[in-house]
């Protein structure tokens, strides 16, 4: 997936540290829905392809 954001950006996207960016990658926090869909527009993406990746964007 090109381009790229950093956690820092994205942490700056979402009103959040790149702590907690990394938190919620590696599943040690959980993201809310409303901070889900500001990081799906960040990065370009339907909010439905975070939760179910590419088999979830098919099938919808």
């Amino acid at each position: 997936m090109e381009p790229r954001l950093s956690q820092e950006k994205l942490g700056e996207a979402l009103g959040t540290s790149f702590q907690m960016i990394q938190k919620y990658e590696n599943g040690t926090c959980r993201i809310s829905a409303a901070k889900l869909i500001l990081a799906a527009r960040a990065l370009g993406l339907p909010p439905a392809f975070l939760l179910m990746g590419f088999e979830g964007i098919r099938e919808s």
